[in-house]
């Protein structure tokens, strides 16, 4: 493993850590009167992360598609929210829930999707209507 591949990929396991810790407490603040606040929690949490776990991809596997480093990062999000649940299911009074998964489900593909867009326009690249992306 290279200097260079820690160094991408050293900013999303960092994140995950965070992702981690948090799952850890019994309870975290909320502001009062918001309904759905976790789930809002959730979703951006891992929009971020799928952001950062892509950018870790593009520059360790550039042999890959846009799409599919895409749908490698939502796969890994969506695993990792699980092992997310299930260790909630182990702090005293949390508990693993599956719209906390889909909201983990629903940021990854929100920000796979941004940093697939945004990668494509750096490029210049525009996708054709089989999903393949043009000059890759």
């Amino acid at each position: 493993m290279t200097i260079r591949t820690i160094l991408l990929w050293l900013p999303a396991v960092m994140w995950m850590t965070v992702i981690f810790v948090l799952s850890s407490f019994s309870s975290l603040p909320t502001p009062p009167g918001f309904i759905g606040v976790d789930k809002l929690e959730h979703y951006t949490a891992y929009g971020i992360m799928s952001i950062l776990v892509f950018v870790a991809m593009r520059g360790t596997r550039p042999d890959w598609s846009i799409l599919k480093v895409a749908v490698a990062v939502v796969v890994i999000s969506a695993v990792y929210g699980i092992t997310d649940e299930i260790h909630q299911s182990f702090v005293p009074d949390r508990q693993a829930e599956v719209l906390d998964w889909i909201s983990d489900v629903l940021g990854a593909i929100t920000g796979a999707g941004l940093a697939s867009i945004v990668t494509c326009m750096r490029k210049g690249k525009t996708t054709d209507y089989g999903g393949k992306l043009h000059g890759e």
